[in-house]
């Protein structure tokens, strides 16, 4: 197997970077692209080809219901579109989620068993770019559809188990291009992978020994809350250097082969609010959740009779959130997550709606630079994203620990 941190992987993608802008094989870019990211994923997945098979097989499946979605009269579109979008979250629903797979193990048992194990890292971000299509392809934003360009699209091989999440027509756009990438973006690509690599790397590993995570549950209880609370700190920086890391590699390759994949990441620690803050972290996740989620639970709220606009922001909000980290996992600490994240939204847009109402426009102006207040908002932003960061920690009652010390100290 070609581990995606290794040299072997990197030569690898410079060499097919160079073979498809250089197109050596004079053929379409669409079919260039395939057949050299085939091979890629041919040696990422080596030691689990079964779940390469399955998700070539899942492509062309909801492909071919996508063609009959395509064709298919006005009184048995909707039909089509439903089972097309349940084929399209099914691997996550599968390889993630106790339920589905149980079900799925009892009504198929020999072709569930062919699956096993059944984790699957980089399943989500699959079953998201995949779903985008289908429900992009419902709504009409998609006008024809391509084999070549959808596989190329789900299984882009620097993209596939963590993102950044891409847009159909985006990407398609910059692989049909006829521009040529110039020298300077060359080099901007491989700096950004070598920042990439050194961040997750150096960065992120030796960030690991000082945060929470590395402590066993029995540590963390002999822990003065001095050290959990520099833990924690240290715990936030890894992830961010770790995820972020990740993805300056995963954008510097796909600018090697000239798609402009997007950003993930822009200085998040800078936000003044919780807003700010979830356009600046995971971006291509969270614009997924708000074009595929958040707007469409808008819409059914609306035709449900919960016209007004606060109470039905406030709803789709904290729905959107709850998804959001049932995403993540589905023991109890990722639902307590998105239900803390979409409390907070609720109670930041009530605090918005204050601001706007009491006071006026200057009086406004002068509150947003005063810069007391901008570090404060910043301080409380930071500390809102860390206390939530708590709930990640998998060690037992992580979050209650923290409770009886603070209890104790205070005491």
């Amino acid at each position: 197997m070609l581990s995606l941190m290794s040299f072997k992987y990197y030569a690898f993608a410079l060499l097919m970077a160079f073979i498809f802008q250089t197109n050596l094989l004079k053929i379409q870019k669409k079919q260039l692209l395939f057949l050299l990211n085939s091979i890629i994923l041919v040696l990422v997945f080596f030691d689990s080809k079964k779940h390469l098979l399955f998700l070539i097989t899942h492509i062309t499946l909801v492909f071919g219901l996508c063609l009959c979605l395509q064709s298919t009269k006005a009184n048995t579109r909707k039909f089509f579109a439903v089972i097309t979008l349940i084929a399209s979250f099914f691997p996550l629903a599968f390889f993630k989620y106790t339920f589905p797979q149980a079900m799925t193990i009892t009504l198929f048992p020999h072709a569930a068993r062919l699956l096993q194990p059944a984790t699957f890292i980089g399943i989500s971000f699959y079953t998201f770019r995949i779903s985008s299509f289908v429900i992009d392809l419902t709504y009409g934003r998609i006008k024809k559809i391509n084999f070549c360009h959808l596989y190329n699209f789900v299984l882009f091989f620097p993209t596939l188990l963590s993102g950044p999440i891409d847009r159909y027509l985006r990407f398609i756009s910059d692989v049909e291009s006829d521009n040529k990438t110039e020298w300077k973006e060359y080099y901007n690509a491989m700096f950004r992978i070598a920042w990439g690599v050194f961040k997750k790397i150096v960065i992120a590993d030796a960030l690991w020994n000082f945060s929470n995570d590395s402590y066993g549950k029995i540590e963390l209880y002999q822990l003065p809350i001095w050290k959990i609370l520099i833990g924690q700190y240290a715990y936030y920086l890894m992830l961010y250097f770790d995820f972020s890391g990740y993805s300056d590699v995963a954008i510097g390759i796909s600018n090697l082969f000239g798609i402009k994949t997007p950003e993930n990441f822009n200085k998040p620690w800078k936000a003044r609010n919780i807003q700010i803050f979830w356009n600046s972290w995971h971006i291509s996740f969270m614009n997924w959740l708000r074009d595929y989620i958040f707007f469409p639970l808008q819409n059914v709220l609306m035709r449900l009779g919960v016209s007004n606009i606060p109470i039905n922001n406030s709803l789709s909000y904290f729905a959107t959130f709850l998804i959001a980290g049932i995403w993540h996992g589905e023991e109890k600490r990722f639902i307590y997550y998105g239900i803390f994240h979409g409390t907070g939204f609720i109670l930041y847009f009530t605090y918005k709606r204050l601001f706007e109402k009491y006071l006026s426009k200057d009086e406004r102006k002068s509150y947003l630079k005063n810069k007391k207040i901008e570090f404060t908002s910043r301080f409380l932003t930071f500390h809102f994203f860390l206390l939530s960061l708590f709930f990640f920690i998998d060690k037992g009652e992580f979050f209650s620990i923290i409770i009886n010390k603070v209890s104790a100290y205070v005491h």
